[in-house]
């Protein structure tokens, strides 16, 4: 069973500073920020692209590698099946971002609602 997709969207919903964001980056990530869909486990991994040219590199760890289109479609039908998947039921995100990260340590729904959404990361 494939393990750990790791997801990075775009944009920022809080920033608080580049030299935080790396304070965790490669360790593993706190499990209540897993997302177990389709077989596979998910994390939202950044606010921008994963690759560059980009707002910040997603730095894979941990077996995580970019997932591919028909993993991502497997998994989430739609972005709204992809944010309900991804808010703790106070409303708030769960963002993996200071985990893998370069630049962020934070995550935002305002371009995945947009139909951005790039970077997506997985580990058997």
């Amino acid at each position: 069973m494939l393990k750990k997709l790791a997801l990075a969207a775009i944009t920022a919903m809080s920033f608080v500073g580049s030299a935080h964001a790396v304070a965790m980056l490669g360790q593993e990530p706190d499990p209540t920020l897993i997302v177990d869909i389709g077989g596979l486990e998910w994390v939202y991994a950044a606010p921008c692209a994963g690759k560059s040219p980009s707002c910040g590199v997603v730095q894979l760890s941990h077996g995580f590698a970019f997932a591919t289109d028909a993993q991502w479609l497997a998994s989430f039908s739609n972005i709204a099946a992809l944010k309900s998947a991804f808010t703790f039921s106070n409303g708030s995100v769960k963002c993996a971002a200071a985990y893998f990260s370069t630049a962020h340590n934070h995550c935002d729904f305002g371009d995945v609602s947009n139909g951005f959404y790039l970077a997506f990361t997985f580990s058997a």
